[in-house]
């Protein structure tokens, strides 16, 4: 993967004469969160709250691909039990989790 693998642009803004804002995505949970607290001072446990469930929707999501893989009697059982923590992230839109998550800046610009 790339040192940057992806790149957001906000704006331009809102007021005449406010320039676009660009943000990288560096690779690497970590390189990601300091790139992010580095863009939005102040926030720092708002981004930390916002990669936690990030992170937590992507654990989740194991159990879910995994009930499509298992017999089918099998899935009738256990499938609603395996398909519940990840549709629980899947019902909700990224605007959510950012405001459950309080990223005030980001929420604001989305």
């Amino acid at each position: 993967m790339p040192d940057i693998y992806d790149r957001m642009v906000i704006g331009p803004g809102v007021g005449a004469g406010t320039a676009a804002r660009t943000f990288d995505f560096p690779a690497g949970l970590e390189n990601l969160r300091a790139s992010l607290k580095q863009s939005f001072p102040g926030e720092g446990h708002a981004i930390d709250n916002y990669l936690a469930a990030v992170q937590s929707a992507q654990k989740s999501s194991g159990l879910y691909f995994a009930e499509k893989a298992i017999p089918r009697p099998i899935a009738r059982l256990a499938g609603r039990f395996m398909r519940a923590p990840f549709l629980k992230w899947a019902s909700q839109t990224t605007l959510d989790v950012l405001h459950r998550c309080c990223l005030l800046y980001t929420s604001r610009c989305v």
